[in-house]
């Protein structure tokens, strides 16, 4: 597990080198609540593995907890077996210790916003008004519109420049929609979110889905209701009007509860509130802070 130090200063050096605009997850739809509640189950279940095959700890020392990382190959991989890391606990408090970090920083604070809905959407409609490029390791922001002056590029494909060559920069591979489809021949024939529904529908790969896109010729498709279906998926979608009151008060708070807070305002519409808490281990032979609300 890495220390809070190194969560706080991994992310800086990061966006030392760019960012307009840093935005978190505030809120998640209820669609996507049964993809998280099965993230935790499995969270879970590998926390308990770890416990049982390592009762006493884990045999590496926290001052080598690093060492498979590897300096001027890429900001964001590590190398060896990627095995070895899935068994790895993810850190609980990540976001939240990262948000903390960049609000306290009197460059980056002003830049941060922790947002009434998913961050890849309010993301992208900030790059389809100004233009920009897109920092993810979200694939589906490849098919979402970003404008004609909008780009995606992803966290693992950052790289530091030939650290003998001065000034250093950070190299990256960068992919446009309009790019895309024109390299595909996609323009006129719904382009490559076109593709990517008939993947979703037909489960078939991309090279035969691209096929099928060709072969319609740009004709109307029979379930044009579930394109749009599959389409909005990939907008915007606000859960707080932009001059609620609640805005300001979300981006200071820890994404889990604003989610919280955000389902209060929308209790008449739901029977339960939700709150995706970090997956613990209650050990019988210790006493801990957790069995008051057990």
């Amino acid at each position: 597990m890495p220390s809070f130090y190194v969560l706080y200063t991994e992310p800086l050096l990061l966006i030392d080198k760019c960012s307009r605009k840093i935005i978190f997850d505030g809120y998640l739809p209820p669609s996507k609540w049964q993809v998280r509640q099965n993230r935790l189950l499995e969270q879970s279940e590998m926390m308990k593995d770890l416990l049982t095959s390592h009762p006493e700890g884990s045999p590496v020392l926290p001052g080598d907890a690093f060492e498979a990382l590897e300096g001027g190959i890429s900001l964001t991989q590590t190398t060896g077996p990627s095995s070895y890391l899935r068994w790895i606990p993810k850190p609980p408090f990540l976001v939240p210790a990262v948000v903390e970090i960049l609000k306290s920083s009197h460059t980056w604070g002003p830049l941060v916003e922790v947002v009434s809905g998913e961050a890849d959407m309010f993301c992208a409609e900030d790059i389809r008004q100004h233009g920009g490029v897109l920092l993810t390791s979200d694939s589906d922001l490849l098919i979402t519109d970003l404008g004609h002056h909008g780009s995606v590029v992803f966290f693992e494909d950052i790289a530091v420049s030939d650290p003998s060559h001065e000034p250093q920069r950070l190299l990256a591979s960068k992919f446009s929609l309009d790019s895309i489809n024109d390299a595909l021949a996609l323009n006129g024939l719904g382009g490559l979110p076109r593709v990517a529904f008939e993947i979703a529908k037909s489960r078939s790969n991309f090279n035969k889905a691209l096929e099928r896109v060709r072969d319609m010729k740009g004709e109307d498709i029979t379930d044009i209701s579930k394109l749009q279906t599959f389409l909005e998926e990939f907008s915007i979608k606000e859960y707080l009007p932009k001059d609620h009151p609640l805005q300001e008060m979300i981006s200071t708070l820890d994404p889990r509860i604003s989610e919280i807070v955000i389902q209060t305002r929308k209790c008449h519409l739901l029977f339960f509130l939700y709150l995706f808490a970090t997956p613990r281990l209650r050990l019988s032979a210790r006493f801990c802070c957790g069995d008051h609300f057990s």
